[in-house]
């Protein structure tokens, strides 16, 4: 698996590695309760927590075999917007788990449609995938449907796997296989 991404033009956005330079982007991505609030972390109160997050889990990827990850980046303000990532690798069966972060003023613009489609291309074209896995808590539903118009299908869910509000949440898993782009 080649995990040196190249640089990918969606137009008024692009996406590029991670770097610790994003950390006070980061901040104010995930600083935000409504951008986090079906992850499985708290909004970060300091934009050191944003450095640690990025020198700990992007930056060490390579080292466990994937890519650091992408930046979503606005061309008209020079800044990263989000992240979209392959976070997990199943060696196994040679598929990765990709998770996707978006600033609230940039929602609902079609720029995760985009990005999304362009990491499955990369996914199966230049990293070698057999399959892509995304999940999402079972009350997001901008996060299923943004899965599901990208050509996911629902695999399973994971009952009661997310504390979220004081009460457990189900975890639904979608997949899209290579071979089935090829039908």
């Amino acid at each position: 698996m080649d995990i040196n991404m190249p640089v990918i033009d969606l137009g008024k956005y692009y996406l590029r590695d991670v770097c610790c330079e994003d950390y006070l982007d980061l901040f104010d991505i995930v600083r935000h309760d409504e951008v986090t609030r079906y992850l499985t972390y708290d909004s970060l109160k300091t934009p050191l927590e944003a450095l640690y997050m990025i020198e700990e889990f992007n930056l060490k990827r390579p080292s466990m075999g994937l890519p650091v990850g992408y930046a979503i980046v606005s061309k008209k303000e020079h800044k990263m917007i989000g992240m979209i990532e392959f976070h997990t690798y199943y060696k196994n069966i040679n598929a990765c788990e990709i998770g996707f972060i978006l600033h609230p003023n940039y929602q609902k613009k079609g720029i995760m449609h985009k990005a999304l489609n362009e990491m499955i291309e990369l996914g199966f074209n230049h990293l070698g995938l057999n399959k892509i896995i995304a999940a999402c808590v079972d009350l997001n539903e901008a996060s299923r449907n943004l899965i599901l118009g990208c050509g996911f299908k629902y695999e399973h869910v994971e009952y009661s796997a997310f504390e979220l509000e004081n009460e457990f949440r189900n975890i639904e898993y979608y997949s899209i296989y290579n071979y089935e782009r090829m039908m």
